[in-house]
């Protein structure tokens, strides 16, 4: 069995479910550090105009609840990619800018002196053998595209 297998079922369903119904086009719009209730599209209409997010909105399906898997942009943007919790990804600090390449996390042997517990190191890019919410799509025929910041 694959290590990677929680995650390919969750893209596995996405895909099953999408592959039984009219093709469909989705759109993932990803804002780090952008509150739900910022814009328009959820009532406030005091901070930001977002005219075009309410078109989208009104045209196609509208997640109003959810979960991140993790506050940071990196590790969360590694979970919605993959399907995987930031503890199976190894993706759990925003390090992904640094030159030093970790593919997977691991843990230290020892606590530095001043700290009472051992924190992992961080992978510092993702793993290009975990499959991709993008990688699944385009084997079921959808053409993908990434547009913004990456920092993986």
């Amino acid at each position: 069995m694959s290590k990677w297998k929680h995650g390919v079922i969750f893209l596995a369903l996405i895909v099953t479910h999408l592959a039984h119904a009219e093709p469909k086009n989705v759109i993932v719009i990803l804002a780090d550090d952008l509150g739900w209730n910022d814009t328009t599209l959820f009532g406030n209409d005091q901070f930001l105009e977002t005219p075009n997010l309410e078109r989208l909105a009104e045209q196609g399906m509208l997640y109003t609840h959810s979960y991140t898997n993790n506050p940071l942009c990196s590790p969360n943007r590694a979970s919605i990619l993959t399907g995987q919790t930031p503890a199976r990804h190894g993706s759990i600090q925003p390090l992904h800018h640094l030159d030093n390449v970790r593919l997977v996390a691991d843990l230290p042997n020892s606590a530095p002196s001043n700290r009472m517990s051992i924190a992992p190191h961080t992978v510092t890019r993702l793993d290009t053998s975990i499959p991709t919410l993008s990688s699944v799509l385009k084997q079921h025929g959808y053409q993908t595209a990434h547009f913004g910041k990456w920092h993986l």
